[in-house]
């Protein structure tokens, strides 16, 4: 889906109306505020986006995965950092870990670097 169909659909959102997006795709709907699993007809998840992205973490078997992102402030999470886990781009992973270090340090002077623009999904951060 075009990142102009998700602008469009998060804008009508915003003013009130109700969204149903079927997707194969969690990173559309991460910022949700329900996300229904289905599989083979049934209801097999019902819950939050970040309780999503946990779920679909453990189930492989369903052919989804949680965006690289997301699984990884999951795993993060897991290992006790207070982050959330509906986190899909570099950007917000970042404010988000930079964020909880600076509260965790409570200096402010916690830095990580930003990859090079253009670094997509997957590759290695320098």
């Amino acid at each position: 889906m075009c990142s102009s169909d998700l602008e469009m659909i998060g804008a009508l959102h915003r003013e009130g109306m109700g969204i149903v997006h079927v997707t194969h795709d969690l990173a559309e709907v991460a910022g949700a505020d329900r996300i229904i699993v289905l599989d083979r007809g049934a209801v097999i998840m019902d819950g939050t986006s970040t309780e999503a992205c946990a779920f679909l973490m453990k189930r492989e078997d369903l052919g989804m995965e949680a965006p690289g992102m997301a699984a990884l402030m999951v795993k993060l999470r897991e290992s006790g950092w207070n982050l959330p886990v509906n986190v899909v781009s570099v950007e917000a992973a970042h404010r988000e870990i930079h964020a909880c270090l600076t509260r965790s340090t409570g200096t402010g002077a916690a830095h990580i670097p930003l990859p090079p623009a253009g670094m997509g999904h997957g590759r290695p951060v320098p």
